[in-house]
C-alpha cells in the first residue's frame, strides 16, 4: 500500500474516533441536562437530593470512563491524538446541553 492510502486511513481512523466521542458526549450532556432539572424538581418537591446526586455523579463517571478508553486506544495507537478526543468530547457535552435547553425553550413556548 503506498505511503498516502496508510496516511488517510489513520485519518479516517481518528476521525471516526473523534465522531464517536462526540456523539456519545452528545447523548450523556443531554442526560446530565434532563437529571439536573428533574432532580431540582424532584428537591423541591419530596426534599430528596437524590436525582441531584446522580446528575452531579453522571460527568464525573463519564470523564473517568472516557479517559481510562482514551488510554487504551492510545496504546494501540501511540500517534492518537487524545488532546483533540478530549476537546471533541467537552464540545459534545456542551452540545448535549444546549440541545437540552433549546428542545425545553421549544416546548414550554408553544
Amino acid at each position: 500500500m503506498t505511503e498516502w492510502r496508510v496516511k488517510r486511513r489513520v485519518d479516517m481512523k481518528q476521525t471516526h474516533i473523534c465522531a464517536r466521542y462526540f456523539t456519545i458526549h452528545i447523548m450523556t450532556g443531554w442526560m446530565f441536562a434532563l437529571l439536573l432539572s428533574l432532580g431540582a424538581t424532584y428537591l423541591l418537591a419530596a426534599s430528596n437530593p437524590l436525582l441531584l446526586v446522580m446528575a452531579a455523579a453522571l460527568p464525573v463517571l463519564d470523564v473517568v470512563v472516557s479517559k481510562r478508553r482514551i488510554k487504551w486506544l492510545k496504546e494501540d495507537d501511540p500517534a492518537l491524538p487524545a488532546n483533540r478526543i478530549y476537546a471533541w468530547s467537552f464540545a459534545g457535552f456542551g452540545t448535549g446541553i444546549a440541545l437540552y435547553l433549546i428542545t425545553v425553550l421549544t416546548v414550554f413556548s408553544i
